[in-house]
């Protein structure tokens, strides 16, 4: 940036010393991504889709082990599978908010390394993401006739599910790595921790 060397910077004196264009950054060269800022929201949008999918498809799991009846023993099969699913979806969810918050704290603010074509091939994915995520539903909502008609009825709450978990997944991955593009957003979005929220209340106070 200075067209020196960190020992002159630190230690010389350049006020005499005419500037080495080959050590300066070209005037046009794109922007970097020196900080992993999306390989980070890349890995954070896959960790989010998958926890939401393991927990929608934990209903489905549900009501097949239990075979969709409701009494006693299947209540509580229900829940120990729920919470399973929970806990698996957790096995995602909280990593990722972890590295988030660990990934904020070291780089509040990053810069903007996405070209105009980047932002609009993300903003292209996500009308497709979104569309292919409502086919998923539409496909879901026929899926226990079509297993009906082949004589397969328990596994139809499967087959609905994994339907339904792959749309909410794919639903949420697009707009996720379409939000990543927005590096305007991540600038300035609050940090909703609860020690950010305890500091402005001393601040008001």
């Amino acid at each position: 940036l200075f067209e020196c060397t960190l020992d002159d910077l630190v230690r010389g004196d350049l006020t005499g010393r005419a500037p080495d264009p080959t050590r300066s950054l070209p005037e046009d060269a794109p922007p970097v991504d020196a900080c992993g800022y999306d390989e980070h929201m890349r890995r954070r949008a896959w960790d989010v889709a998958a926890g939401v999918a393991v927990i929608v498809m934990s209903f489905g799991v549900a009501m097949f082990v239990t075979g969709g009846g409701y009494n006693s023993t299947t209540v509580s099969a229900n829940i120990v599978v729920h919470l399973v699913g929970i806990a698996l979806g957790l096995c995602f969810f909280v990593p990722a908010y972890r590295s988030h918050a660990a990934f904020r704290k070291e780089y509040p603010v990053v810069e903007d390394c996405y070209t105009p074509e980047e932002k609009a091939e993300a903003r292209r994915r996500k009308l497709f993401g979104v569309g292919g995520g409502v086919a998923l539903l539409v496909l879901g909502m026929f899926m226990p006739g079509m297993l009906q008609s082949i004589q397969m009825f328990s596994f139809v709450p499967l087959a609905l599910f994994a339907c339904f978990a792959a749309a909410a997944a794919l639903l949420v991955h697009s707009v996720m790595m379409d939000r990543r593009v927005d590096v305007s957003f991540y600038n300035g979005a609050p940090d909703f921790t609860i020690q950010s929220l305890l500091r402005g209340r001393r601040t008001d106070a």
